[in-house]
């Protein structure tokens, strides 16, 4: 309530005060006089109150006959009952009182309550912290709301702030700790144990070969689960004595198994038999004798298929099925079904030389060579394909051979003349270069004879024959949906019926390890991804409309070993950075062309580079969302007589630009590489290595 009073001495002044009885609660004095203004004020407060006081009604009685008088009657809630009571805020005469103060008994309304509570004041919520009385909360009251928000909001800031911190801290862990590689399994190898064998099983299990035992360990609980006894046949190794001057052995001395493991099985392919292992207690179930030679092996979602031979050293074909483990073995029909050369003979041996070439002596050595040859026919090679088995039987036709310069021409000699020390580089380039001419003639032999090829399917296939002529060795590779043959510089793509589907060029032919012997390989030059095929050469990579031969794009690489599709629509190639003059020139030793190892990831629909990674690594490891580069080599630049000082390099790659995530290093090399996903077996000489690492 606003109290106006002005005093004798003509000073007025203003307050407002909450009065207790109708009266001042405290006294007043004047600004100016300091006379008391206590008595003024209560004259003020009595005039306030009268003002708001009820008006009397009248009400009279009405005559006999006419209305009723009217009689005063109080607006004042009477005293017949509550419901008739009506009470009224004396702060907000309009607003009626739902309650009344706590320490004063004044009635006050839901206004007053959310201004001070269940007090009509501040004088009263003051008394009553003095006097010690205890006051509900009321929680309407704005100060009661406000508080509530601010502790909310304090609440808000301390979680967000904890939180930034908590993610700082994580992020910090996991970009300089979490996410690189750590050791969690180390076990350190007997010296000169070189006859072991590890594989992943599934995340977090490893098993171990050796000559006379297997064992399956647990990387999470760090634990053998089972260990059993082999007879693998492959021999033990014997102990080293380094005393005796006793060195290491190469490591393909020493066959490596070939697992493949099931739901419930295990199936182990050792040197001359096939053994089926329980994969949960490690107990053997039933072992396939396979008799020597062993021409290969393919898998399918059913089953397996192993070509060998029997005890009359007949071609067999053994079709083991996974879900029950029966065994079926059929022999394969002589080769004499096949059909012969269209010419009985082969024709007389030609060689050609390219126009540039002047070298007499070498092109007769060439021609002795090549009548020195008196093989036509190379048999018969197996390929296993799902459940039937493609036979390629290769005869001779016409043999030719064509030679091309395969060094830049010979310059004049520098040492002969006085060389500065700019010039020794080059000099001794030249040096070497003539080295190699006196040793080849400068001149590299490409095989362009002609061939006949016929392919057979069988034993559950009815597919008819195919036979026809290629120019060059032949190769042959089977796909998942389609089979490819290479020959020179052409490739013939035929379905799983024998049916030469589409007929194409290459622009060089494929690299030379692939023809060798007409031998097929695990990891051909051909990829097939949905109604895609890539195929690459010694200098390109293709990619071929699959159905009908139609090349898409044509990208230009020299020495890609390796393509992996990754299911996303990318292709991740592994390469080089060499020229294509070192294709045409590929004795030519050159001291300022540095060849490295390049990783490139591209675009397979357009055959765009995406991005590429050079010398970080030869060889490319794709598991899952993961990229793996790892390179070995050792140092060129050591003494003579001292040791080689070896390296070893394991980079995590990112998918989207390719930089270095992460490297792993290590000063000798492992013989044995395994990656799934976020785990990395490293098989050393004297010790084997198990890294994990966090990955989002």
């Amino acid at each position: 309530m606003e109290i106006k009073v002005q005093c004798p001495c003509g000073t007025r002044y203003a307050f407002d005060v909450e009065p207790v009885y109708d009266r001042m609660p405290v006294r007043v004095n004047c600004p100016g006089c300091g006379a008391d203004g206590t008595d003024l004020a209560n004259e003020v407060i009595r005039q306030k109150l009268a003002a708001v006081a009820p008006v009397p009604v009248l009400q009279e009685t009405p005559a006999p006959g006419g209305p009723a008088p009217r009689v005063e009657k109080s607006q004042q809630p009477t005293s017949t009952g509550p419901a008739s009571e009506a009470t009224f805020c004396p702060r907000h005469p309009k607003n009626p009182a739902t309650e009344t103060c706590r320490v004063c008994g004044k009635p006050i309304c839901g206004e007053c309550m959310e201004q001070f509570g269940y007090v009509c004041s501040t004088y009263c919520r003051k008394r009553a912290e003095q006097t010690g009385m205890d006051l509900p909360v009321y929680g309407k009251q704005r100060a009661v709301i406000e508080a509530r928000v601010a502790w909310v909001g304090a609440l808000i800031w301390r979680a967000a702030v904890f939180l930034v911190v908590v993610l700082v801290g994580a992020w910090i862990w996991y970009t300089f700790f979490g996410s690189h590689p750590r050791v969690i399994y180390s076990e350190k190898l007997p010296h000169g144990d070189r006859a072991r064998f590890y594989q992943f099983l599934v995340p977090n299990q490893v098993l171990s070969i050796k000559a006379n035992q297997m064992t399956l360990f647990d990387l999470a609980e760090q634990r053998q689960l089972w260990s059993v006894a082999l007879n693998s046949g492959i021999p033990a190794p014997v102990p080293l004595n380094p005393a005796r001057g006793d060195i290491e052995e190469p490591a393909r001395l020493y066959p490596e198994p070939h697992v493949i493991a099931t739901m419930n099985d295990l199936w182990i392919l050792f040197p001359g038999h096939l053994v089926q292992y329980d994969r949960h207690t490690g107990n053997s179930k039933q072992e396939i004798p396979l008799n020597p030679p062993f021409f290969g092996m393919a898998q399918s979602d059913s089953g397996m298929t192993v070509i060998s031979s029997d005890e009359s050293g007949r071609e067999t074909i053994t079709r083991i099925a996974f879900s029950n483990g029966t065994v079926q073995t059929v022999p394969i029909e002589s080769g004499a079904a096949v059909a012969s050369p269209s010419q009985s003979q082969p024709q007389p041996p030609t060689t050609a030389l390219s126009t540039n070439s002047a070298d007499y002596a070498t092109l007769a050595k060439l021609a002795n060579a090549a009548q020195a040859r008196e093989r036509t026919s190379w048999g018969d090679k197996f390929v296993p394909d799902g459940a039937n088995v493609v036979q390629m039987k290769v005869d001779l036709i016409e043999r030719k051979t064509i030679t091309h310069q395969a060094m830049k021409a010979q310059k004049k000699s520098m040492v002969e003349d006085n060389l500065t020390a700019g010039q020794s580089m080059e000099a001794s380039e030249q040096m070497i270069n003539d080295l190699r001419r006196e040793q080849t003639g400068g001149v590299e032999e490409e095989d362009a004879s002609r061939y006949q090829v016929t392919l057979r399917r069988g034993p559950a296939s009815t597919a008819p024959d195919w036979t026809g002529e290629v120019i060059g060795s032949p190769a042959f590779f089977a796909l998942k949906t389609r089979d490819v043959l290479v020959a020179g510089n052409s490739i013939h793509v035929f379905d799983k019926n024998n049916k030469n589907l589409w007929t194409a060029s290459l622009t060089y032919s494929i690299p030379p390890h692939y023809s060798e012997d007409f031998a097929t390989e695990a990891d051909p030059p051909c990829v097939e991804s949905g109604n895609n095929l890539y195929v690459f050469d010694r200098g390109m990579l293709t990619r071929f409309d699959a159905a009908t031969g139609q090349v898409h794009w044509r990208l230009t690489s020299v020495g890609i070993s390796q393509v992996q599709p990754d299911g996303q629509g990318c292709l991740y190639v592994t390469s080089t950075t060499a020229s294509p003059d070192t294709i045409q020139f590929s004795q030519q030793f050159n001291l300022s062309s540095k060849v490295n190892p390049v990783i490139l990831k591209v675009d397979a629909t357009t055959g765009r580079v995406l991005w590429r990674n050079e010398g970080i690594g030869d060889k490319c490891f794709l598991s899952g969302k993961f990229i793996y580069a790892a390179r070995a080599a050792e140092n060129p630049m050591i003494t003579p007589g001292e040791n080689p000082v070896l390296y070893f390099d394991l980079d995590r790659l990112s998918p989207s630009d390719g930089h270095v995530m992460w490297d792993y290093s290590q000063s000798r090399h492992p013989v044995q590489i395994e990656v799934q996903e976020n785990q990395i077996l490293l098989h050393f000489p004297g010790e084997l290595q198990v890294l994990k690492f966090f990955s989002l």
